[in-house]
């Protein structure tokens, strides 16, 4: 995984359409004078979210969606016990001669994050929850906050099965990750995946998302500000935590490389001396790889501390320092909650599962994570 810190998203590809700022519609349906809220001329219909025969209108600051009522109740009991309160009702046109009285739900969401759960229930023909891939930082946020918010519990479970995916307690599916966060989030979106974890109490995506937050150096403290304006930080807490892992992962990364290229050659080498000289070259030489044995990536496979170079053993060494390898990084992934100073169920578990046996010992959890993928693939 690389450990360049960016506030790019790791894609190349542009941005889908959805990603961009929504057209309103600004022609608003007269307002009893007595609604409380925004005036009309501040309402805009949103762009996507207005259906012409929806039969609720929901106000999120100056934003109206105009959507299925009976749709909402069916997958949120929140939203069924909110639809059957007081509200102030509203006249609109279904069509050219027929009107509809609707109520006007006033919510405290942002329209982004409530157009990110429309879109997943009530989607156009060309919107979806996750656009075309993966989904941003921004959706899956919405879609936990304000699944767990209103109890729409499918949404939610699927949300949250594709942070663990990637934000995973297994080593084996970390490792094959090439970047610290998903192809189309920004590095500094880890810290809104550690506000999320403790949000939700899912403490199996905690550490490597406050592994994540660790290459963002002095940025960490800066933040982000998501789509819909609020500022996204780490607590005093997580931010200590985070300073005191920084130098206790660096003791321990460095620690295990050394031990990686221990000059100690194979019980089968025939070539012991060119063999241990290889091996000193390559310890005497991470000298001039300081930086990335300090603050590089603690999971990174031997290959990180060679600068390329061929490190010229027998088979039998290679194979013993390949060994080396994997059981280093394992007993680092192993210790991560350790040293992040945080308690996680169940992680060293996992730390052991081989790739074989990962359906069969977690088949509830890994149907779970298909599941959300198939879910937010055909979207």
């Amino acid at each position: 995984m690389s450990s360049r810190v960016t506030r790019k998203r790791a894609r190349t590809e542009e941005e889908p359409a959805e990603q961009q700022m929504h057209g309103v519609n600004m022609d608003v349906d007269s307002l009893n004078p007595s609604d409380p809220g925004p005036t009309m001329s501040a309402l805009k219909r949103d762009g996507e979210s207005w259906f012409d025969d929806g039969t609720v209108i929901l106000l999120a600051a100056d934003v109206e969606f105009r959507v299925y009522n009976g749709i909402l109740s069916g997958h949120s009991p929140v939203f069924q016990d909110i639809s059957v309160q007081d509200h102030p009702l509203r006249a609109v046109c279904i069509d050219e001669t027929q009107n509809i009285t609707c109520s006007v739900v006033e919510l405290s969401d942002s329209p982004g994050d409530l157009r990110h759960v429309l879109r997943a229930y009530m989607p156009r023909e060309d919107a979806s929850l996750s656009g075309k891939g993966p989904p941003t930082f921004a959706q899956l946020s919405a879609s936990v906050r304000l699944g767990k918010k209103y109890e729409i519990t499918q949404l939610y479970e699927q949300s949250l099965a594709v942070l663990k995916q990637y934000f995973t307690d297994d080593f084996w599916t970390w490792r094959s990750q090439r970047i610290w966060v998903p192809e189309r989030f920004y590095t500094v979106e880890a810290i809104g995946v550690v506000n999320l974890a403790r949000l939700t109490g899912e403490m199996s995506i905690l550490p490597t998302a406050l592994v994540s937050c660790l290459v963002l150096g002095s940025d960490i403290v800066d933040g982000f500000e998501r789509e819909d304006g609020f500022k996204e930080n780490v607590t005093l807490e997580d931010l200590g935590l985070c300073i005191r892992a920084q130098a206790e992962i660096g003791k321990a990364s460095v620690g295990s490389v050394f031990r990686r290229f221990k000059p100690t050659v194979s019980a089968g080498c025939k070539t012991a001396e060119s063999c241990g000289a290889a091996f000193r070259k390559v310890l005497y030489g991470l000298e001039q790889r300081m930086e990335i044995l300090i603050s590089g990536n603690p999971l990174a496979e031997y290959t990180a501390y060679l600068g390329g170079e061929n490190i010229g053993l027998c088979a039998y060494c290679l194979e013993m320092l390949e060994d080396r390898d994997d059981k280093g990084r394992t007993d680092m992934w192993k210790r991560f909650p350790d040293l992040l100073g945080i308690e996680v169920p169940g992680w060293e578990e996992a730390a052991t599962v081989q790739p074989e046996d990962r359906e069969t010992l977690h088949p509830e959890r890994y149907q779970l994570i298909m599941l959300a993928c198939v879910s937010y693939e055909q979207c």
